[in-house]
């Protein structure tokens, strides 16, 4: 299993926050930095997703006016933060990269979008499946990996727009942007 705190221990001098397990800002910044030096481009995408980090559903009646902003880059129209979000927020960082995006608020619709990638490359869009159903997934951008574990920047993850880590058993697809 992935465990942050010692990816920000390895981050070191890039990263200057705490050694807390809390991937933020701070973190993100010091990973971008670590694959730059790698010679690994960090995808426009992910800088948005990356600005983004923190913001959270609303609870009660009330509902996050950026994740409504989300939604509003797929064709769903849903105007709640209640509304399942991961995709919502993925075309939300394309669109604002300038990349083309599906407009789908299906999690799943990102198998088909960009191309397959036969190994994850950083910043790669990940789609997970989620339940037992066909259609149920998740979406995400990937910052870190090992052989169990992938984690992932993306929307609707805690309610909120943070890194999380997934079972590598559940991916269904590395996608990127077509040339």
């Amino acid at each position: 299993m992935i465990d942050i705190k010692k990816i920000q221990t390895g981050l070191r001098p890039f990263y200057t926050g705490a050694i807390d397990g809390d991937w933020g800002p701070k973190t993100q910044a010091a990973m971008d930095t670590y694959q730059a030096l790698r010679g690994e481009a960090v995808p426009s995408w992910l800088k948005v997703a990356a600005a983004e980090l923190g913001v959270k559903e609303i609870a009660g009646s009330q509902h996050n006016p950026r994740i409504i902003e989300y939604h509003k880059s797929t064709d769903l129209g849903a105007t709640t933060d209640e509304t399942a979000w991961c995709s919502s927020f993925a075309n939300f960082c394309m669109a604002r990269a300038g990349q083309s995006h599906g407009r789908s608020a299906a999690a799943r619709s990102w198998l088909q979008w960009g191309d397959a990638l036969p190994r994850p490359r950083y910043g790669c869009v990940v789609v997970l499946k989620r339940g037992t159903s066909s259609w149920e997934g998740h979406v995400g951008f990937l910052v870190a990996e090992d052989v169990d574990s992938l984690a992932l920047l993306g929307g609707n993850q805690g309610n909120r727009v943070k890194v999380s880590v997934y079972r590598r058993a559940d991916l269904l697809g590395f996608r990127w942007s077509k040339p």
